[in-house]
């Protein structure tokens, strides 16, 4: 078992800091809304912080269970768990045991994997639009949607936002400017 949890919900929504986070307008009460690093919502069913560089600060709060949040984060290995003992582990060395491959990039990728692991039906990813910095997006966006294309082989659906960099290309070169440049210069999408 990669993690364990159990969904309370089929659709698994992620939601990232993105500017498509604000494109969510159906109702996700019931659902699973998992978020990541700094970014807690009040939604929030499951939080999720991989990086093992935790300040006094950020393991305090970690610590203390956020009331609204109602579930601790998940955590990246049964050595952090020492730092955070209220966490959920992520089996990472049992994920290619599992998938037979372990590509994990970002904190997005491992909630791609455990999505697909725990049986979600449906993933939303809001708010990763792969528009920030092309150096760290040209890390994560290939592993994302890798992770994509293996929920959509086990057929879950997939909803990506249209504002979204993943899953996209630019065939013929017929669009003159990426939706990535296209939001830093401030056009429309």
């Amino acid at each position: 078992m990669i993690i364990d949890y159990e969904l309370k919900h089929g659709t698994v929504n992620i939601i990232g800091k993105g500017p498509s986070q604000s494109l969510i307008v159906d109702s996700v009460e019931g659902q699973e809304v998992w978020s990541v690093n700094d970014h807690l919502l009040p939604a929030t069913t499951l939080h999720w912080d991989i990086h093992p560089q935790w300040s006094d600060k950020r393991i305090a709060h970690f610590n203390l269970q956020t009331p609204w949040c109602g579930y601790p984060p998940v955590v990246i290995s049964p050595n952090m768990k020492k730092m955070i003992p209220n966490g959920i582990v992520f089996r990472r060395e049992e994920v290619k045991e599992v998938f037979k491959r372990e590509y994990l990039s970002n904190a997005t990728c491992y909630q791609l994997c455990a999505a697909i692991h725990l049986g979600a039906k449906v993933i939303t990813l809001f708010g990763h639009d792969m528009t920030g910095d092309r150096d760290t997006v040209r890390w994560e966006q290939p592993c994302m949607e890798y992770w994509i294309g293996v929920a959509e082989a086990k057929e879950i659906k997939v909803i990506i936002p249209e504002e979204s960099n993943l899953m996209r290309t630019n065939p013929g070169g017929h669009e003159p400017y990426p939706f990535y440049m296209r939001h830093q210069l401030g056009m429309q999408p």
